[in-house]
């Protein structure tokens, strides 16, 4: 490192030198640069000391680049006179201007008309150090002064004000900006740093460190003029009036805009800590504005000096914070006014980590403290407003609660207010003018905020709206009359007066009422939405009304009296303590009473005759009724606690209440008026049931008299009578029974008399039998006296009977002599019928039938049990075996019907060719159908499928043929809940010869049946899914007769034809249960046919020959067309004879398609309609056959 020490230099760096320093730079060598009393010079280098520009001009004092500080020494001061401006450009470097010692300004003077500005360019700074002054130790301004970044440190006024400034003249103006003041002093004078003498000073964004004087002002003294400072902060300075500030009458002006913080901390005078302090005989104004976000921290308190004659009005605007700590004290002032007009007034709480004591004001006899609307004031620990006779206001709209550890200060400080227990005290002779609707709060949960404050109205109306989470307290004998407001959290007092005048209302919208003292007042009270909560620590008594639409609930261990005639509308919730009705007082119109926990109490006054809708409790509360209560709506609740005392219940609504505590200590009466009360507990004293009314349940009960109904249990169950029961005529007892014996029961200690009343049996589901006796009444006194009437649930087949003894009333069951078959309507119920009566008692189809309550189900039983598809299925065997003999008759046809072709003989007649040879052929059908309810058995849906083929030629005269099928059926009865599967396969043989014009076709085959059958068994009280496996056949045998004869194109053939078949199920056992079947059934048919078959040639190619062919024919059945089967029960009894749905007795068949004959090829295809019609029975189909015939 290269040294170059300097002294008694004129000039060291000035703009034209740059050259000089930009070669140096070069040459890269580090420069540091000291100053001494001698001089040492480096080869060819001559470096000039800084100085002052001549009065009116500027000068730049800067680098080429290298960090190297300029100092201008103390020899040359600079004096600017009128019209002379000169600017100090310090670029990028610190100028050092020290060790000046001249009178009035150590370094600078500014005379009045004369300009200076120190200008920072690139960071530069001036550094003002250790000059000295008997007044103004660096700079003296009387004119115009722009002081920006610099540094004015241990500057020292020995004899006069402004340690480093003065800032004094009739138009004397310092701006002063980034700048700051450390150790500076002035010495019997005022103003350890700045001295504004009836100036204007603006300061911004500046320190002000251990600044101190013997005088007023440790950082500033303000003698009468106009002092702004922005976003600035002072600490540690000292005076012997007014730490930082000093105000000798003159205006200051505080600001902190918007996120930023401006700081008063550590400053002291003789009062101890002090920020600022106010004297004079004329008038001092404090303006503080601080803006959004940010916060005036003011850890020092402000005060006023001994001037009896002075006063002094603060102003706080803007939405920010003033946080002020300590004792501000103004009671030496002839006046102080304070006025909060926005942002928020936060008194600090002691702490020591910060170094701030509790907040308070002390005001002066006259003055005011005014809290403006929307402005805040908010206490931090326990603070004091002491006013004196100064008057106290706070505007409509204002603020005053206690400090939240979730709100922040603001301005980047990262402090936040304290919580917990806060207090304020305000002492004003003439009290606390409300100014309309003033808002208390304590915003947390575990905040708690006091105030002991009297508070009036002022203009207008005042009144209290409390808000949040936390509890505030008030304290002081309030006067306001525009009443009270609960929007959240806890309102503590401790006496009425807390709330205002007496006539001013109680209004509560969330949030609770908590006393601490026993009172009465007689407020009334209106309850919003919200609702309201009154915590009652003392007893309190209520004698206004209370009305509106929010809940009412009380907690707390002390009594809640109600003497108002009461209008709110919602419930009422009892969680602690005891509500108590008084004589005058109501809550009927109150949705219902809940008692919601298990030290609630509800206490209804000797003298008291309440109505309450609702009544609901958890066990454990308590319902004290020495006068009279009646409860009750169209709804259920239940009331799990206890009725004590000897007053009167009455049950009213058509609701049911259920009870479950232990009310055996009640001695009072219980009126069941209307409605059902379920007592599944213990309830004293007497009861009577209304006629409206009904008693239910499983506890016990007093003496009773029944006038209503009586239903012991909840299912089947015993209500205990500890007393006399009585039962008087058009009483009811419904009394429940089930198939295995119990029954409810009636038990009474005493005695019980029955003087009429009917006997309502409701029957559990189940299965009952004759021989079951039920006791219904037992009366360990004895019994006199009987019912009147029994109402027996429906039945066809059981007898329902009273029997009496000395002590008990039994219900007995008995066998009636009706028979099954006699609510029969068809042969088959009656069959079905007569076998299920034969199966006897035990038997569970027989017991089911039994049960049943009506024809109609009787008749429903019959059908479900019948097994009817059984016989039906025969039925469809016998309609779908013509399937397999029409298409063998076809293919008869086809073989031996001419068939007409274009092509003419000689004669002109048409060519008729007979076909002949081998033919194989092949048929696939589809078909579906019904066959109709004949009103005994049941409709019968059904469809089918299948594929047949064959082969035949001729042997001689005679065409033999064999053919094979199968084929997959379905039977649907939806009416009996039955349905069928079945899978058919079938071979035989066909014949056929011609003698012309006559034609013979006969045939023979059988089919194997494997069928799959299921039912539901369902009607009341049974149900059985049976399922059953059957392997029955078909048999049949037919022929046919045509007579052949064509007209021009056309074929015709007449034919007779008969059929014979026979269909057997072979024996077969349904599993699944009681209702299963077991049969062996068979059934034959006869058939005859006359119709005729008809062809004609439609078109014709080279190729292919289109033919129309038709059949139409009438069908006539011989036999009963009513298919009988015999069946039994698997599980016994007799046989009987169930009929299935009758088939076709005359019906039309119709099958009518398209063949397509291809010659060279051999090939006929063919599609057709198939059709039968009869009044039972339709059926539709297609088919499609091809065939090769052979030569």
């Amino acid at each position: 490192m290269n040294t170059l020490t300097l002294n008694t230099i004129t000039r060291l760096i000035q703009s034209h030198q740059k050259p000089f320093l930009s070669s140096y730079k070069k040459n890269r060598i580090p420069l540091c640069l000291f100053f001494s009393a001698s001089l040492i010079t480096l080869p060819s280098l001559h470096v000039h000391a800084a100085t002052f520009p001549p009065p009116g001009t500027d000068a730049i004092y800067n680098t080429a680049g290298d960090n190297i500080d300029a100092t201008v020494p103390g020899t040359s001061k600079l004096i600017l006179n009128a019209g002379q401006n000169t600017t100090l450009a310090i670029d990028g470097i610190t100028l050092q201007i020290l060790n000046f010692n001249n009178l009035g300004g150590g370094a600078i003077r500014v005379n009045d008309g004369g300009m200076l500005t120190i200008q920072s360019i690139d960071g530069g700074v001036a550094n003002f150090n250790m000059n000295t002054s008997t007044s103004a130790g660096a700079i003296s301004n009387a004119g115009t002064a722009l002081i920006n970044n610099s540094i004015f440190n241990d500057n020292h006024a020995t004899n006069g004000s402004g340690g480093a400034i003065s800032n004094a003249g009739f138009n004397a103006l310092a701006i002063i900006n980034n700048s700051t003041f450390s150790n500076n002093t002035a010495t019997n004078g005022s103003g350890g740093a700045i001295f504004n003498g009836g100036s204007t000073a603006i300061i911004n964004n500046s320190s002000f460190n251990n600044n101190s004087t013997t005088g007023s002002g440790g950082a500033i003294f303000n003698n009468t003029g106009i002092l702004t400072i922005t976003d600035s902060s002072f600490t540690n300075n000292d005076a012997s009036f007014g730490g930082a500030i000093a105000s000798l009458n003159g205006t200051v002006n505080l600001n902190t805009t918007t996120g930023n913080t401006s700081l008063f901390n550590g400053n002291t005078d003789n009062s101890g800590r002090n920020s600022i302090t106010f004297f004079g005989v004329g008038l001092t104004t404090l303006n503080i504005d601080n803006q959004n976000n940010a916060l005036l921290d003011m850890r020092d308190p402000i005060r006023e000096a001994l001037s009896p004659t002075h006063s002094t009005h603060i102003t706080q605007t803007g939405s920010g914070v003033w946080a002020l700590g300590g004792d501000s004290n103004f009671t030496s002032a002839l006046e102080v006014d304070f006025t909060i007009n926005g942002g928020r007034l936060y008194l600090y709480n002691t702490d020591g980590s910060l170094g701030v004591t509790d907040g308070t004001i002390a005001l002066p006899g006259t003055g005011s403290f005014t809290l403006g609307m929307g402005a805040s004031l908010v206490a931090g620990g326990n603070n004091t407003i002491s006013a004196q006779t100064s008057t106290v206001t706070f505007e409509n709209g204002s603020i005053i609660r206690g400090g939240s550890s979730s709100q922040a200060l603001g301005g980047g400080s990262g402090l936040f207010e304290n919580g917990g227990s806060t207090h304020l005290t305000i002492t004003a002779d003439n009290g606390v003018a409300l100014n309309g609707q003033v808002t208390l709060a304590a915003l947390d949960v575990g905040d708690t905020f006091g105030l002991d404050a009297v508070l009036g109205d002022g203009i207008g109306v005042g009144s209290i709206l409390k808000n949040g989470n936390g509890v505030v307290v008030l304290e002081g004998v309030n006067t306001y009359t525009g009443g009270t407001g609960i929007q959240g959290g806890v309102l503590s007092v401790s006496q009425d007066a807390n709330l205002g005048n007496a006539l001013g209302n109680l209004s509560m919208n969330g949030g609770a009422l908590r006393n601490t003292l026993s009172f009465s007042s007689s407020r009334n009270v209106n309850l919003g939405a919200g609702g309201g909560i009154f915590d009652t620590q003392a007893d309190l008594i209520l004698n206004g009304t209370i009305s509106g639409n929010g809940l009412l609930t009380k907690i707390g261990g002390s009594t809640l009296v109600l003497n108002g005639i009461n209008t709110y509308t919602a419930e009422t919730y009892i969680a602690d303590g005891t509500l108590s009705l008084g004589p005058t007082g109501s809550i009927a119109s109150s949705s219902g009473v809940s008692l919601i926990g298990s030290s609630a109490v509800l206490d209804i006054g000797l003298l008291s005759a309440q109505t309450i809708q609702d009544l609901s409790g958890v066990a454990g509360s308590v319902v004290d009724v020495l006068g009279s209560l009646a409860f009750g709506t169209e709804n259920s609740t239940v009331f799990q606690g206890m009725f004590q005392q000897n007053g009167n219940l009455v049950k009213q609504g058509i609701g049911e209440v259920a009870l479950t505590g232990d009310s055996s200590a009640f001695a009072g009466h219980t009126t069941i008026q209307e409605g059902t009360l379920r007592v599944n507990g213990q309830l004293g004293g007497s009861l009577r049931v209304s006629s409206n009314g009904r008693l239910m349940g499983t506890g016990s009960v007093g003496s009773l008299q029944v006038d209503g109904t009586i239903a012991p249990g909840n299912s089947i169950g015993t209500l205990s009578i500890n007393g006399n029961y009585s039962q008087s005529t058009g009483s009811i007892y419904e009394v429940e029974i089930n198939a295995q014996g119990n029954s409810d029961l009636i038990a009474v200690t005493g005695s019980a008399l029955i003087n009429g009343g009917t006997v309502l049996v409701i029957q559990e589901p189940g299965t009952y039998t004759p021989g079951l006796r039920y006791t219904i009444l037992s009366a360990a006194g004895g019994l006199s006296g009987t019912y009147d009437a029994l109402l027996p649930p429906p039945t066809l087949f059981l007898a329902y009977l009273l029997d009496y003894d000395s002590n008990n009333v039994y219900l007995i069951l008995s066998r009636l002599a009706s028979a099954f078959a006699d609510f029969a309507t068809t042969l088959n119920q009656a069959a079905v019928a007569n076998a299920a009566q034969s199966l006897g008692l035990g038997n569970p189809v027989y017991n089911a039938i039994l049960n049943l309550t009506s024809a109609s189900q009787a008749q429903q039983a019959f059908n479900a049990l019948s097994g009817e598809a059984h016989a039906s299925i025969l039925g469809s065997w016998i309609e779908d075996s013509r399937y397999v003999r029409n298409a063998t008759l076809n293919r008869l046809t086809q073989a031996f019907m001419p068939q007409v072709t274009a092509e003419k003989d000689k004669f002109g007649n048409p060519v008729v060719l007979t076909p002949g040879g081998t033919a194989l052929w092949g048929q696939a059908f589809g078909s579906w159908g019904h066959i109709e309810s004949d009103g005994n058995a049941a409709q019968v849906s059904r469809n089918i499928g299948g594929l047949f083929i064959g082969a035949d030629r001729e042997f001689g005269p005679v065409r033999l043929g064999v053919l094979g099928g199968y084929s997959r059926s379905k039977v649907d009865i939806d009416h009996r809940a039955s349905d069928a599967r079945s899978d058919d396969y079938s071979l035989g043989v066909y014949a056929g010869k011609q003698f012309h014009p006559w034609v013979a076709k006969a045939g023979a085959v059988y089919t194997w049946h494997q069928l799959d059958m299921t039912r539901d068994v369902s009607f009341p009280g049974f149900f059985n899914n049976l399922r059953s496996d059957v392997n029955g056949h078909t048999a049949q045998g037919f022929a046919e007769l045509g007579y052949q004869t064509h007209f021009r194109q056309m074929n015709l053939e007449p034919f007779v034809g008969i059929a014979y078949v026979d269909v057997d199920s072979g024996a077969w056992r349904e599993t699944g249960g009681a209702a299963a079947l077991r049969g062996d059934n068979s059934a034959n048919m006869f058939y005859s046919s006359l119709g005729a078959r008809q062809a004609m040639l439609l078109s014709f190619i080279d190729v292919a020959a289109i033919h129309e062919r038709a059949m139409l024919a009438w069908r006539h059945a011989y036999d009963d067309t009513a298919i009988k089967s015999t069946f039994n029960f698997v599980s016994g009894g007799i046989p009987f004879v169930i009929q299935g749905a009758p088939i076709a007795k005359d019906s039309f068949v119709l099958d009518v398609g398209l063949d397509t004959d291809i010659p060279r090829k051999n090939l006929n295809f063919r599609l057709a309609y198939m059709g039968q019609f009869a009044r039972e029975v339709e059926d539709n189909g297609v088919s499609g056959t091809l065939s090769w015939i052979g030569d």
